[in-house]
């Protein structure tokens, strides 16, 4: 019992460090919103491909095409940007890879053409490197030794129950609204909270 309440002393002085580190918080609450729209694309996209006009190509190909596409995002997005981290203005990375993330699951939502779906999954591959690096690295610059294990935690928290609520609750969403009008909404969300990044000053200047 006492290690127990020790455990929730250690996590509450966390959430109140990021709930009042500014950059911090407001990353993290732009990383949970485009959580919600990766958990969507990994459920509904199987669904998506599905409906494309394929040609020649078999659905579970297809499928199997777009997965590649969007790891090939994400490795080649490591490697570009994970050189380019030290020297990146932290801040106007994250919001343009949100933002860009956003753009890219509203357009995945739109189009009807299988490279055209390549392509953006590729690019929304890339984008979720673009703001995952920036911010792991503000969190480690940012937060002190002796907090950094417990902050990382409730940041992991939170984003990880979102990904698990999205893909838990994405299917039904799609069964009564459609498909591509809830990726379109994901979208869109996630590209305005990133753009909201640009209000925030000190998200700005980070």
């Amino acid at each position: 019992a006492p290690r127990r309440a020790s455990i929730r002393t250690e996590l509450a002085e966390g959430w109140r460090f990021l709930r009042n580190e500014t950059v911090l918080f407001a990353t993290t609450v732009q990383a949970v919103i485009a959580e919600y729209g990766l958990g969507a694309l990994m459920a509904l996209s199987p669904l998506l491909v599905a409906s494309l006009a394929l040609g020649g190509t078999a659905a579970p190909a297809a499928y199997g095409f777009f997965e590649t596409a969007m790891g090939a995002g994400l490795v080649g997005g490591g490697i570009v940007l994970g050189g380019l981290a030290a020297r990146l203005p932290k801040g106007p990375a994250i919001i343009a890879g949100f933002t860009a993330f956003g753009v890219a699951l509203a357009a995945l939502a739109l189009t009807h053409s299988l490279p055209v779906l390549l392509l953006l999954a590729a690019g929304a591959g890339l984008a979720n490197v673009a703001f995952v690096v920036p911010s792991q690295t503000l969190f480690q610059q940012r937060t002190p030794g002796e907090m950094l294990g417990r902050v990382v935690a409730i940041r992991l928290a939170l984003v990880s129950g979102v990904l698990s609520v999205s893909m838990a609750t994405s299917g039904a969403l799609a069964q009564a609204f459609g498909v591509r009008p809830v990726m379109l909404a994901c979208g869109l969300l996630t590209g305005v909270v990133g753009l909201a990044g640009l209000a925030v000053r000190p998200i700005r200047r980070a």
